[in-house]
């Protein structure tokens, strides 16, 4: 936002426009080294930032910052740049990918087998390919193993109690699932595939899910679609 409304010249204690514009294509650049990468973690599960332990919200905080981005800047490379990022989302809530979209939003979850010194971020060959899940229902099922990595028990003996197919069963706070709800929003808007019907999916248990949680019924916040 600062490249696209800093004024060009600016007062001595203000930073110029042509400071956050080098900023903004640095960060594309460096999007772009995730994209080009042979490695799984980027041709099958898009992962973008740290790659050894994902974090729900922060991949909902990643895939919102990345929608305004590729908002206010339509006509450049930077709508890919967020479309391949959602395809590290889509999975978890879509109900094709083989993870189970009962747990939407993990708190903790990882592709790798063994943890690895250095493979916490980018990822330029195949390396650690051989330690890594291969598929999203192969990802699930580690993410079971280890009980979401928050001893959720609804993951241990996983699932437990069976999942009926539709409903979140995960049992982190709720305001995990407004996040993603708030980020299918976005993506909704930019013409995500499939982030409509997750949308449909998702929306009607957040109030449930909120009361449950002894909370009111409204989330504190959300997007609208446009």
């Amino acid at each position: 936002m600062a490249a696209l409304v800093t004024p060009a010249s600016v007062p001595s204690w203000i930073q110029p426009q042509s400071l956050w514009t080098q900023n903004l294509a640095d960060n594309y650049t460096f999007a772009q080294s995730y994209m080009n990468s042979p490695s799984k973690i980027s041709t099958v599960f898009h992962t973008f930032g740290r790659t050894d332990w994902l974090e729900g919200f922060m991949t909902d905080y990643l895939a919102i910052a990345y929608a305004w981005i590729a908002r206010m800047y339509p006509n450049s490379g930077w709508p890919a740049v967020y479309q391949w990022i959602m395809g590290g989302v889509m999975p978890l809530v879509n109900g094709s990918s083989g993870w189970k979209r009962g747990w939407p939003d993990p708190y903790e979850y990882t592709f790798y087998f063994q943890n690895v010194p250095g493979a916490s971020i980018y990822l330029s060959d195949t390396s650690q390919d051989a330690n890594m899940v291969s598929t999203w229902a192969d990802a699930f099922a580690l993410c079971c193993s280890q009980a979401g990595n928050t001893k959720d028990p609804t993951l241990i003996n996983c699932p437990n109690p069976p999942w009926d197919g539709t409903s979140i069963i995960q049992t982190n706070t709720p305001a995990y699932f407004y996040w993603r709800a708030a980020a299918l929003h976005l993506a909704q808007g930019l013409s995500v595939s499939g982030a409509s019907a997750a949308s449909a999916w998702i929306d009607p248990q957040i109030a449930g899910l909120l009361t449950a949680g002894g909370q009111t019924g409204d989330p504190r916040w959300s997007f609208d679609t446009k």
